[in-house]
C-alpha cells in the first residue's frame, strides 16, 4: 500500500485550471504566510521540510524530503499546489480543499522555496521566465509536536 508523503508522489493531471505568476512564488508575504501554514498544517508530517515531522515515524514509509530538489524536478508549481489542494488518492496526503486559493497558492511558494531557490523549481509556461532573486524564506519552520497520547484505562 502507498502511503501520503512517499516519495515520489504522483502528478496530477494538468487541467490548466490553477495559473501562478512569479510574484506569486516569490513575494516575501507569499512565502511568510506559507511558511506559517506549513507549521500548522504540513510539519506534524514533513517536519522542517525534510520529512522528519513527530508522525513520519508512525507511517509505512518516509515523507518525501521537501528540501531536496530532485523532489520537484518534474513537478511544476501548479503541480504541487494541486497536490496540496487535491491531496494523493489512494495515500495519506490529504486533501487541503478547504484552504483558500490564496494560502494554497502562498503553501505551493513555501514548499517550492524549501530548496533554496524561491520560484526556480518546477516548469510552467507562466513561470519559465523566474529568476532567483534569492532566499526570502528565512529560517524552515519548527516541526508541531504532536501530544503525547494517553495510556487507556
Amino acid at each position: 500500500m502507498a502511503w501520503a508523503c512517499e516519495f515520489p508522489a504522483p502528478p496530477p493531471p494538468s487541467t490548466g485550471e490553477v495559473e501562478l505568476t512569479r510574484g506569486e512564488l516569490t513575494s516575501p508575504e507569499a512565502l511568510d504566510r506559507g511558511r506559517t501554514l506549513f507549521a500548522h498544517q504540513c510539519a506534524v508530517c514533513h517536519g522542517d521540510g525534510r520529512g522528519n515531522g513527530p508522525r513520519a515515524a508512525r507511517l509505512a514509509s518516509s515523507p518525501a524530503d521537501l528540501t531536496a530538489s530532485a523532489w520537484q524536478r518534474d513537478l511544476a508549481p501548479e503541480d504541487v499546489y494541486r497536490i496540496i489542494r487535491d491531496g494523493v488518492p489512494g495515500t495519506d496526503m490529504p486533501s487541503w480543499k478547504a484552504l483558500r486559493p490564496e494560502d494554497l497558492t502562498a503553501l505551493t511558494a513555501f514548499v517550492l522555496a524549501l530548496d533554496g531557490s524561491p520560484g526556480e523549481a518546477g516548469r510552467s509556461s507562466n513561470t519559465s521566465d523566474r529568476s532567483n532573486g534569492g532566499d526570502g524564506t528565512g529560517p524552515a519552520p519548527e516541526p508541531v509536536e504532536e501530544p503525547a497520547e494517553e495510556a487507556a484505562p
